[in-house]
């Protein structure tokens, strides 16, 4: 019984030992895609964020009659078509919805002041603040905002 005993410690002894390697291995490999994923996310909402400063300058600016300053922002902007694309594929839920939202409120922006005739005011786009696109912007701007700030407190949650 007792050789049986010390076989079989043996035998468990072998099976750690030849396990131990390869456990490591993958952990160090998970460690490292979550990192990797980490840092993707990150920069998804670092890219995001300026977009939305950006948008955010564009949005002031057609609400202002005489207008005083303009979006003279980088130029060098991720497109919000492949913002969408990142967003799908690494934020969360609350994340996926706010910038979903805010790309809706987008189009319905830039149709007021690409399309509607009545929203013209000495050679540039006016939108009025009474309007309820302008509303509806703004308050897609702060949500977006929020949901990028939760995110942020732990980019390791999708």
């Amino acid at each position: 019984m007792a050789m049986e005993a010390t076989a079989i410690l043996a035998g468990l002894g072998l099976v750690t030992t030849m396990a131990a390697p390869l456990l490591a291995s993958w952990f160090t490999h998970r460690r490292g895609r979550e990192a990797r994923l980490r840092d993707l996310r990150i920069q998804l909402f670092i890219d995001v964020g300026e977009y939305l400063e950006e948008s955010s300058r564009r949005l002031e600016a057609v609400t202002e009659f005489y207008p005083t300053s303009g979006s003279s922002g980088p130029k060098n902007l991720v497109h919000p078509t492949l913002l969408t694309a990142r967003v799908d594929l690494l934020a969360s839920g609350s994340v996926r919805e706010a910038w979903r939202d805010f790309v809706k409120t987008e189009d319905h922006l830039s149709w007021e002041w690409q399309e509607n005739p009545d929203v013209n005011s000495e050679g540039h786009p006016y939108i009025p603040d009474s309007r309820p696109v302008v509303a509806t912007s703004r308050e897609s701007v702060e949500a977006l905002r929020k949901a990028l700030r939760d995110a942020m407190k732990n980019p390791d949650k999708r």
